[in-house]
């Protein structure tokens, strides 16, 4: 059984979770030193750092069972993130209408307790668990409750530094290996599943005559005021990064060419506002190009188109101040 979620709380959840490029990895010694604790200090066969992805949830880090993933309609750890208990506890998943027919518990591993503590990415949406698991029903012991639950915290602080390297430290956006990696993802998820998704270019005008004019601290407050513009124009489900000096890309899962429009419009709105607040300022000027997946299309081709539609703007604006 797999419990439902809004497409748009969905898609920002993803997005978060793909931005840390944990996903598909080799085995990572952080997370194999925690859910080897975990199996010792609970006395329990299996223990799991799970990533629960679209249509699966993947393992970046196992103890007591050989296998890298499973489908995420039969994830006890779908349930455990979709609510807002800080854990989820099965005594006996024979006794549980959600669980007793599942694949993982008629079958291997035999599932009968389950215990997982949710995992939040940087950002806030839970993007998985520690968790652990037993063929013999079981109780969990308040005690035991809360070493699960310490345990879980040290995941988080090692997901939060994986979140960091990720980081623009300038404007708090992600960087652009953390684009990529989500992006390389949203893109074919998008076609599987037959969604729109779009990507949005940016550039900040003029920023290097800012910089020699006014200096690098306010060529800098500039960036932060374009960063700010952007995130509070496009929806909480989009991913923002910045990703070289001038330059912000966005990807906006499920947004159609129209929809991409619309943010594109708030954007400019956001930036004229930002403008008639700091009138003695350097103006922010933006130029924006969009482009929406087309079936099949490649992420790096997007991306290409969105950028040539970015470029074609900047001539525009360039040729209209001249004119």
């Amino acid at each position: 059984m797999r419990t439902e979620r809004t497409p748009i709380a969905e898609s920002a959840r993803l997005g978060h979770l793909y931005a840390l490029d944990l996903l598909d990895g080799p085995a990572d010694e952080r997370f194999d030193r925690i859910t080897r604790v975990a199996s010792r200090a609970l006395r329990i066969p299996i223990a799991l750092v799970s990533l629960v992805d679209a249509d699966r949830q993947w393992f970046c880090s196992t103890q007591g069972i050989d296998a890298a993933e499973t489908p995420r309609g039969d994830a006890f750890c779908s349930h455990a993130i979709a609510g807002q208990a800080p854990m989820m506890v099965v005594e006996n998943a024979l006794d549980d209408p959600r669980f007793a027919e599942n694949p993982l518990v008629q079958g291997d591993p035999h599932i009968r307790f389950y215990a997982g503590a949710p995992i939040a990415s940087p950002g806030g949406p839970l993007i998985g668990t520690l968790c652990i698991i037993d063929s013999e029903p079981r109780k969990l012991l308040r005690a035991d409750a809360q070493v699960l639950r310490d345990l879980a915290d040290l995941v988080e602080r090692e997901v939060l530094f994986t979140g960091l390297a990720l980081t623009d430290a300038l404007t708090g956006l992600a960087n652009r290996r953390a684009f990529t990696a989500a992006a390389d993802r949203l893109v074919p998820l998008a076609a599987r599943r037959y969604e729109p998704v779009s990507v949005l270019c940016f550039d900040v005008d003029g920023l290097k005559c800012v910089n020699d004019e006014y200096g690098h601290d306010v060529g800098d407050e500039l960036l932060r005021r374009a960063a700010r513009a952007i995130s509070r124009s496009v929806r909480s489900s989009d991913l923002i990064a910045r990703v070289g000096g001038d330059e912000f890309y966005a990807v906006l899962y499920g947004a159609s060419e129209n929809a991409a429009s619309e943010v594109v419009a708030k954007i400019y709105d956001a930036v004229a506002a930002d403008n008639a607040r700091r009138p003695a300022d350097p103006a922010l000027s933006i130029s924006i190009g969009s482009a929406c997946a087309a079936t099949g299309e490649s992420t790096e081709n997007v991306i290409r188109r969105a950028d040539a539609s970015m470029y074609r703007m900047k001539r525009e604006l360039a040729r209209r101040r001249t004119a």
